[in-house]
């Protein structure tokens, strides 16, 4: 197979190019994938998008996403391999799933806010799931995320099952007696009890930081951020190996 090397490509060239790349005659590499060997490449491709997105970098974000298109085609020409699906089929799929899911758009539902929108987006992909329950729509959402979203998105489908909603302060309260239950546990040097109790206790963080409108996982990324700053400048104005160590007895205040 040949490839024709163009000033500017289109997306059919991208295609094309994961075929040769993939061929006896493209790339030992590329040959040899399989979906589990670049799983970890598709999630690491997300993140990296995520993170230009923060730095609102139109040409790393252009690049990134890029790469994300990259391991979608890529998992796509595995399929297509396999005969079981192609990536016009990925395509199809999604242009009919943006439509079912706009009845507002393509329909006759009316939403005259985002929130209004977004309610129809949920109830259509209820149906589609066949989701009966508020609990099976928490079970739906991804294992794979990062726990700390995971459990962002699960309390918000939870509340929406809840009347009233909980209150801030109710949760903060809920935060700290988890909290406060971790002492008594952490001190027995039970593994598994402390565990389970931490568990409980950054769900209820997570919980809260969701219904004040924060997202925890982006939270968090913050805080660690800012963590490693103030250790750096710490670090910085130590002098000597004396201060270093009684650096890190005391570490970073936070």
């Amino acid at each position: 197979m040949e490839f024709q090397l163009k000033e500017r490509y289109r997306f059919d060239d991208l295609l094309a190019l994961m075929v040769l790349l993939r061929s006896e005659n493209g790339c030992p590499w590329d040959r040899a994938q399989t979906h589990a060997s670049v799983r970890v490449n598709l999630l690491e491709e997300a993140y990296e998008a995520a993170e230009a997105l923060d730095e609102d970098d139109p040409v790393h974000l252009c690049e990134e996403l890029g790469d994300v298109l990259l391991q979608v085609v890529f998992h796509a020409r595995m399929e297509e391999e396999a005969h079981r699906f192609s990536m016009q089929d990925v395509v199809d799929m999604l242009c009919k799933k943006l439509v079912e899911r706009h009845s507002h758009v393509f329909g006759d539902r009316n939403a005259a806010s985002p929130e209004q929108a977004l309610q129809g987006w949920d109830e259509a992909k209820r149906r589609a799931r066949g989701q009966q329950t508020q609990a099976e729509a928490m079970e739906g959402v991804s294992h794979a995320l990062p726990a700390a979203m995971r459990s962002a998105k699960v309390w918000k489908k939870a509340v929406k099952a809840a009347s009233p909603s909980p209150d801030v302060s109710a949760l903060l309260s809920e935060a700290r007696r988890g909290l406060d239950r971790l002492g008594p546990v952490l001190e027995a040097s039970d593994g598994d009890a402390a565990a389970q109790a931490l568990g409980k206790a950054l769900f209820a963080l997570c919980a809260l930081a969701s219904s004040a409108g924060v997202e925890p996982e982006q939270a968090l990324a913050r805080a660690c951020d800012g963590y490693v700053r103030a250790f750096a400048k710490q670090e910085q104005m130590a002098d000597g190996n004396a201060a270093l160590a009684a650096l890190r007895e005391e570490r970073p205040v936070l």
